[in-house]
């Protein structure tokens, strides 16, 4: 049930993110504080650094990421990123495959690297200088109001966490990871559409308990009126 409840999730972003379009090039280069002014657009992400942030479209991790450089201009880095461990055992795949074309995501120093670490030609997760991302969060509002969003700022996938709000989607899971999937409408409205429901057919009941009282009681009535005019 939970894994049907996330994949409506990604669905119902997919579909947020084709109703609400974002009017912003990607590479867009935005401060930390702008980006954080951001709202009720789902489905978008930012990858920052210090206070300058850069727009990458829908909400997904790309390979390469064309970043600033100290001078100004864009530098392409290498976002693809491969757990320490992995790496070490030569476990990570640097080759990325596409039709007709293959790139590979082998590096061969830490400024490759967008996590600016580079181990045995893998980019690997830095916890010294950790990739930030801007996620957008959906609030869930009352009921029969619109759900709304922020952007959160905060550790990117897979990135070690302790607790939720260290991860950009606001999710450290079990392994101490933050995750991939954000908490959606879903996870708030599922609870509060069975919270709703659950009200429903108490009132329900009630209505069906005080009508079966009340049969009773006109029954009883209508007996003994027809008793005393017999």
């Amino acid at each position: 049930m939970n894994k049907q409840l996330k994949c409506l999730s990604f669905y119902l972003i997919l579909y947020f993110q084709l109703v609400y379009n974002f009017d912003l090039p990607e590479n867009t280069i935005l401060s930390k504080n702008e980006v954080l002014n951001i709202t009720d657009n789902p489905g978008i992400k930012f990858y920052c650094r210090s206070d300058v942030c850069i727009y990458i479209g829908s909400n997904y991790r790309p390979n390469f990421i064309d970043f600033p450089s100290e001078n100004g201009t864009l530098k392409t880095y290498i976002l693809e990123t491969c757990l320490y461990e992995n790496a070490i055992l030569g476990y990570c795949d640097t080759k990325l495959n596409y039709p007709n074309i293959t790139y590979s995501t082998s590096c061969n120093n830490h400024s490759e690297c967008f996590s600016n670490k580079c181990i045995n030609n893998f980019c690997v997760y830095n916890d010294d200088n950790p990739i930030i991302a801007c996620d957008s969060i959906y609030i869930y509002n009352p009921p029969f109001s619109s759900s709304s969003t922020y952007m959160n700022c905060g550790k990117d996938y897979k990135e070690s966490c302790i607790n939720d709000d260290e991860c950009s989607s606001l999710c450290c899971n079990k392994f101490n990871r933050c995750s991939e999937y954000m908490k959606g409408p879903l996870d708030n409205n599922s609870i509060i559409s069975i919270e709703l429901i659950a009200v429903f057919f108490e009132f329900l009941f009630m209505i069906c308990i005080l009508s079966c009282i009340s049969y009773c009681i006109l029954y009883i009535k209508n007996n003994k009126q027809n008793k005393i005019k017999k």
